[in-house]
């Protein structure tokens, strides 16, 4: 299992290359069109963005009006957030912060309309005390009756599928492979193996690897109702897809907070 040095190590290293790898500029229309759909059915006017990595949600929403708040772990990732907020004019609209998911956010208001957990990050909370430190976290951000928002691979399929094979990527001069192996049933490593192709293409590589821990919907569901949240969906992508536990590659939670009683 990977700490916290070991989990900011990784996603440091992979900064530079992270929005080739992720497709960046190819992503964005579908975070868009996710924007468009959450705030047909949900009023945000101020939300947090947790593992915002270099920032595509939060910039998505700031540019529909979203007043946002990016927290990562990694510095370098923050950084190239606060970049790509800049390159799209909503730096006003946002501001970025180190820190882990996990750990005590109290620094932060608990009057947002949301909480969002996106692209594969919760995995990344290892043992019950942390996600249970991290769920009591989405719970104090956001006020009563606020949205909290979690999306993840479909971690199901693939462990009853035993799906090696994350994604393979290419660039203008590297690919990006990323891939798993199955240490037991509780917890993965994941590698992304980066090929640097030269001129007489020979390559040279690198190969990154942290640990992860495979959620199932049937546990978060369970869980999250335990930390507070109802009125559970879940969706087979962030375009709100149907999920099928047997064949979506994506599960995309929305929750409530419960609302206070008198």
């Amino acid at each position: 299992m990977s700490s916290n040095v070991s989990e900011q190590s990784f996603y440091d290293e992979l900064t530079e290359d992270y929005d080739e790898m992720t497709s960046y500029s190819t992503r964005w229309k579908s975070v868009t069109g996710f924007v468009e759909k959450i705030l047909e059915h949900y009023k945000l006017n101020k939300s947090v963005d947790i593992a915002c990595g270099t920032g595509i949600y939060s910039i998505a929403l700031a540019q529909a009006g979203v007043k946002m708040c990016g927290i990562d772990i990694s510095p370098s990732m923050i950084r190239a957030a606060e970049k790509n907020a800049d390159k799209s004019g909503v730096s006003e609209l946002t501001y970025w912060k180190v820190g882990a998911m996990q750990n005590n956010l109290n620094w932060l208001p608990t009057d947002h309309d949301a909480c969002l957990c996106m692209a594969n990050s919760l995995p990344h909370v290892l043992t019950e005390k942390d996600l249970k430190a991290t769920l009591n976290n989405f719970y104090d951000i956001v006020k009563p009756g606020g949205t909290l928002i979690v999306q993840l691979l479909n971690y199901f399929k693939i462990m009853q599928r035993q799906e090696r094979i994350v994604s393979v990527d290419k660039g203008d001069d590297k690919e990006f492979v990323r891939f798993y192996d199955f240490l037991d049933k509780d917890y993965l490593r994941f590698n992304v193996l980066r090929i640097n192709w030269n001129e007489t293409r020979s390559a040279d590589y690198d190969l990154q690897s942290i640990c992860l821990k495979p959620y199932t919907y049937k546990y978060l569901d369970s869980v999250l109702a335990k930390h507070g949240f109802t009125d559970l969906q879940f969706f087979g992508s962030p375009a709100f897809d149907e999920f099928n536990p047997d064949e979506s590659d994506t599960l995309c939670i929305i929750a409530r907070k419960l609302q206070e009683t008198g």
